[in-house]
């Protein structure tokens, strides 16, 4: 496997274990949140613990979609700088995590961040694996995938 796939796998794991183990406390957090709330008849509250558990399973369900994409890259390397060129998911991540996960979502957010940089950087790299992958031996056609959607 070339060592930019390899080194991208070792960021994508590292940051998608960082997501998993956030969900995990932001569920906590909810469910401490509705259950202290509950006791104390503070309803509106409750509301806000259940959105907690909500952005939980979705950090959590983004760490399992990128976890995937590492297997499909360690053996087809195409759509990485397509998964990673826009910086938007990742603004647009951080910003619900602030605001309903607070902090510790932000926290985990670096790790996309920093994976985004290493991808950037080495652009010409990844691009230049794709259009080798993407030759007229290989059975698989980068237009099948779409990462963009995260």
């Amino acid at each position: 496997m070339n060592q930019l796939v390899v080194q991208l796998s070792e960021k994508i794991r590292t940051e998608a274990t960082v997501w998993r183990i956030i969900a995990v406390i932001q569920v906590v957090i909810g469910l401490l949140t509705i259950v202290f709330n509950l006791l104390a008849g503070s309803f509106g509250e409750v509301l806000y613990g259940s959105l907690i558990i909500l952005i939980a399973a979705r950090n959590y369900k983004l760490s399992a979609d990128d976890l995937k994409f590492v297997q499909i890259i360690s053996v087809n390397p195409i759509g990485i700088v397509s998964k990673y060129e826009s910086i938007i998911p990742l603004i647009i991540n951080l910003t619900y995590n602030i605001f309903v996960g607070g902090v510790i979502g932000a926290v985990a957010c670096v790790f996309g961040f920093i994976t985004r940089s290493f991808v950037v950087k080495n652009k010409e790299g990844f691009l230049a694996l794709e259009n080798g992958v993407n030759g007229t031996n290989n059975p698989f056609n980068a237009t099948q995938y779409n990462f963009n959607n995260q």
